[in-house]
C-alpha cells in the first residue's frame, strides 16, 4: 500500500505514476497516484520487499517502513539496475535528512555501499552525501570512518571514486592517522592523480591543522607555482588565486580580519570563486568557534553580493559563510538577520535558508 500525504497539511494529492520493482525477481509494478485513496500492489509468491520509484519519475519524498529501510542499507547493491539504485541512494539520504537514520549508521552505510558500487554515477552520488554526515560524528566514530574512507582510496575498484573520496578526506579529515599521511602526499607530492588545484587546496588544509607550520607550508607551496624551479611550469594565474586565498589561512587574526573586511566590499569580490574559498577557510570546521562573528556582517552583504555580482554568486556566499558551522550560537546569528530582514527577498531568503539547513540538523534547531 502507498500512502500519499502533503506535508504542509493541504490535503493535498499529486496525480503521477509510481514504478516500483521487486529486487528479488526484477518485476515491477506500476500505481497512478493521485485520489484520496491509497493504491495497492498485491506482491506475488517469493517477493518479500519492493522498490519504490525505481525508474526515478516520481516527484516525492519517500518513508519506508524501518525494517524494509533497514534491509536495503544492509545488503547493497539490492538491484542490479543502475536506475533503481541510484533513486534508492536518494531515498536513503533523504531518510538521513530527515533525522531517521542516525549519522554513525549513515555513513557506515555509505562507505560500505561505496565499497561495493561498481556504476561511477552512483558512486559519485553516494561520495555526494558524505561531508554532512561525516562532519556530524567525533571522537572514535570519526577516526573508524576516516580510516575506512581512506581505505577506499586505494583499494576501490574505480579510479573516479578513488580520487572523489580523496578530495573528500583533503578537506575533511581530522583524525591524526590520516591527516599524517595527507600532509606526507602533500609534502612529497607522489599522487600522480592529484592536479595542481588539488595541492594547493591540500596545502591550504594542511596549513589550517598546523597552524604553528602555516607560514612554511603556504611558502613552500607558492614556490611551486611562483616559476622559480626551473623544473616546474609558472602557474600566474593560480599563483594569484593561491596568494588571495592563503590571507585566510594565516595564523595572525588581524590579517584574517583584514580579508574579511575586504570580502565585504565590491572589489574584494572581483574574482568570485576565490571570494567564495576565501570565506570558506575563514569559517572552516576548525576555526567556527572563532568565526561565528562574521556571521552577521557577511549576511548583511548579501544584498549588495546580489546587486554586485553573478547570479549566481548569492548561493555561493551563503554556503561559504555557512558551511563550516554546526553550533547553537551561529543559528541564532542567522535567526538574528532574518528577525532584522523580514522584507528580504524571498529569493535571498530562501538561498540562506538552504544554506544553513546542514546547521539546522545539527543544532536542532529551526529557523523561521
Amino acid at each position: 500500500r502507498v500512502d500519499q500525504f502533503d506535508p504542509l497539511d493541504r490535503d493535498l494529492h499529486w496525480p503521477q505514476t509510481l514504478r516500483l520493482r521487486a529486487p528479488e525477481t526484477g518485476e515491477e509494478f506500476e500505481l497512478t497516484l493521485g485520489g484520496a485513496v491509497s493504491p495497492e500492489v498485491v506482491l506475488p509468491p517469493g517477493v518479500s520487499r519492493i522498490l519504490p520509484n525505481c525508474d526515478g519519475h516520481t516527484y516525492a519524498r519517500f518513508e519506508l517502513d524501518p525494517v524494509l529501510l533497514r534491509s536495503y542499507m544492509d545488503a547493497w547493491p539490492p538491484t542490479g539496475d543502475a536506475k533503481a539504485r541510484e533513486a534508492l541512494a536518494i531515498i536513503v539520504d533523504d531518510h538521513y535528512l530527515s533525522g531517521r537514520i542516525p549519522a554513525p549508521d549513515y555513513v557506515r552505510f555509505l562507505t560500505d555501499a561505496l565499497s561495493a558500487e561498481k556504476d561511477p554515477v552512483i558512486a559519485s552520488t553516494l561520495v555526494s552525501f558524505l561531508p554532512e554526515p561525516l562532519a556530524a560524528l567525533a571522537g572514535e566514530d570519526r577516526r573508524q570512518a576516516e580510516v575506512g574512507l581512506f581505505l577506499l582510496t586505494r583499494a576501490h575498484s574505480l579510479p573516479s571514486s578513488r580520487l572523489q573520496v580523496l578530495r573528500l578526506l583533503i578537506g575533511q579529515a581530522v583524525s591524526p592517522a590520516v591527516v599524517s599521511v595527507l600532509f606526507k602526499t602533500w609534502k612529497l607530492e607522489d599522487d600522480p592523480n592529484l592536479s595542481v588545484s588539488d595541492y594547493m587546496r591540500l596545502s591550504w588544509e594542511m596549513a589550517l591543522r598546523f597552524p604553528e607550520d602555516a607560514a612554511a607550508i603556504l611558502a613552500r607551496q607558492r614556490s611551486r607555482l611562483d616559476g622559480t624551479d626551473p623544473h616546474r611550469p609558472f602557474h600566474a594565474d593560480r599563483l594569484r588565486q593561491f596568494d588571495f586565498v592563503s590571507r585566510a589561512l594565516s595564523p595572525v587574526p588581524e590579517d584574517r580580519k583584514s580579508l574579511f573586511e575586504e570580502l565585504l566590499t565590491p572589489a574584494g569580490r572581483t574574482v568570485e570563486p576565490w571570494a567564495s574559498a576565501a570565506l570558506a577557510y575563514l569559517n572552516h570546521p576548525l576555526r567556527s568557534e572563532e568565526a561565528v562573528g562574521l556571521i552577521r556582517p557577511a549576511l548583511e552583504a548579501l544584498e549588495e553580493v546580489q546587486r554586485t555580482g553573478d547570479i549566481f554568486f548569492p548561493a555561493a556566499w551563503c554556503s561559504a559563510l555557512l558551511g563550516g558551522h554546526r553550533s547553537d550560537e551561529a543559528l541564532l546569528q542567522v535567526q538574528a538577520y532574518l528577525d532584522a530582514h523580514p522584507d528580504l527577498r524571498p529569493l535571498l531568503r530562501g538561498k540562506v535558508l538552504v544554506a544553513a539547513a546542514p546547521l539546522e540538523r545539527a543544532s536542532g534547531g529551526k529557523l523561521h
